[in-house]
């Protein structure tokens, strides 16, 4: 049976068209954070997505104000995420908590020292950060993940300097016998962050 050149075509166009789509997938789409962790010395920042995981190195001041005397009341936030290429990711992060009448003197300190603004109701820190994306390696994963306390949707999308590397690679995030997730052999700890419901309703 022959085949005509028309044909040819059209099944070319929907060939490159569904390969495009693939790849429009991996570039533009919302992602859900499921579940946020964290080494014990605070150089590593893992985040496990719905479509895929990712390592980031925290900025020393995020790191301080997570640690400090605040984190019970701090509600987080992050932004729109870029992507330079296939794996490298950024974006913008905030925390903030609300000043109240009876609050003390010394957590007002605190936050200032921290690089807290006051923006008259509340304390304000915002930053960027930065990492690696890599593909889930499911086949690490051995049960259920402590999960952050609501949905979180980030839309990730390439940046204006956006340049097209290499694949990508399966992420090195495993998971312990006990739940517990591990980056070789770093346990790491789950972090536990309020996540501002303002910023998933965007």
């Amino acid at each position: 049976m022959k085949i005509s050149r028309r044909a040819l075509i059209a099944s070319g166009a929907i060939t490159l068209t569904g390969c495009a789509n693939r790849i429009d997938r991996q570039l533009y789409y919302k992602e859900i954070f499921k579940s946020l962790a964290i080494s014990p010395n605070g150089d590593t920042l893992a985040i496990i997505g719905r479509e895929f995981d990712y390592i980031f190195k925290p900025p020393a001041n995020l790191i301080a104000a997570i640690k400090s005397n605040l984190h019970s009341q701090l509600s987080a936030s992050f932004n729109t995420f870029e992507l330079d290429s296939e794996t490298e990711i950024k974006g913008e992060w905030t925390l903030q908590f609300n000043k109240e009448k009876n609050q003390s003197k010394e957590i007002a300190d605190t936050a200032r020292a921290l690089g807290f603004a006051d923006t008259g109701n509340r304390y304000v820190l915002s930053g960027s950060i930065e990492g690696t994306r890599f593909l889930k390696n499911h086949g690490t994963r051995t049960g259920e993940l402590q999960a952050t306390n609501q949905t979180y949707v980030v839309q990730v999308s390439p940046s204006s300097k956006f340049q097209s590397s290499r694949n990508l690679t399966s992420s090195p995030i495993s998971q312990g016998g006990d739940g517990a997730l591990i980056i070789g052999l770093i346990i790491l700890l789950p972090l536990i962050l309020i996540i501002n419901p303002c910023i998933t309703c965007r």
